[in-house]
């Protein structure tokens, strides 16, 4: 199981920056997933880039609306509920999907070199020794 690397960015240019700098250090675009607010007001956020996450979001969202979403997308409740207020209030998320703890520790790094606030990931509890690097 892969691990998810989070963070809360503030504009548009940052999430695209981080973006790119994750596939710089060799992150597919498919594992990088960016939610920005819905400035149309007919859905709590709208989907951005590309991502496997829209998969577990739909049916959070189903369940419970945008901190549904977000726990679909592996989110801990406490910190979907906390991203979600993030959100709703014009913050982006950005998440990318971590293979393990290399590719995390970097993911970290790219998020808080770019200034990225409330980091944080989820995953499995404990990566099995022949899994790491």
């Amino acid at each position: 199981m892969k691990k998810a690397v989070f963070g809360i960015v503030k504009t548009e240019n940052q999430a695209i920056n981080i973006a790119n700098q994750l596939q710089a250090a060799g992150f597919s675009p498919n594992d990088i997933s960016v939610l920005f607010p819905d400035r149309t007001g007919t859905r709590d956020f709208a989907h951005e880039q590309h991502t496997k996450a829209p998969e577990g979001a739909a049916a959070g969202a189903a369940a419970g609306g945008l901190a549904g979403a977000l726990i679909g997308m592996g989110i801990p409740e406490l910190e979907a509920k906390q991203y979600e207020g993030k959100i709703k209030n014009g913050n982006i998320l950005l998440s990318v999907h971590a293979e393990d703890g290399k590719e995390v520790t970097r993911a970290k790094e790219i998020l808080k070199n770019g200034g990225a606030e409330d980091i944080s990931y989820t995953g499995e509890a404990s990566v099995p020794n022949s899994a790491r690097a």
